[in-house]
């Protein structure tokens, strides 16, 4: 956002590695600190959501520390450099204010402000900058 990266509390990928019907590789890192198995980089540029990358971690080794990250965005999408959201519709939560409570798991963590974007269709229709008291 604005040249800056920020976490994003959305899984806007989630529907559509479903409907590709989409799994992680036997030798894939799923950690605590990453249960879905990928991290998505995201892209908001002219009012519009964009997929620029999905990554994975990968291990040769039975020690499951000992990983590389692996893009699979030319698995999913062969020949895109970025990827027009079109099929994402709902919300997307950016924390981008100061963490005031700790949840160790998903995204329970609360911070005093966020950004909300609001997509159809890929399309960002709103844009909220919020407090998160």
């Amino acid at each position: 956002m604005k040249g800056k990266e920020f976490a994003l509390n959305t899984n806007p990928l989630e529907a559509e590695l479903q409907k590709k019907q989409w799994t992680p590789p036997a030798n894939a890192v799923i950690t605590s600190a990453n249960w879905r198995g990928y991290l998505a980089t995201w892209e908001i540029k002219d009012g519009r959501l964009f997929l620029k990358d999905v990554t994975i971690g990968v291990s040769d080794s039975k020690n499951r520390r000992d990983y590389v990250r692996k893009s699979i965005t030319q698995e999913l999408y062969p020949g895109a450099t970025e990827v027009f959201a079109d099929w994402y519709t709902g919300a997307l939560i950016v924390p981008d204010g100061k963490m005031t409570r700790y949840v160790h798991m998903g995204y329970g963590s609360s911070f005093d402000h966020y950004q909300v974007f609001r997509v159809h269709a890929g399309k960002v229709v709103e844009h909220l900058s919020m407090t998160g008291a």
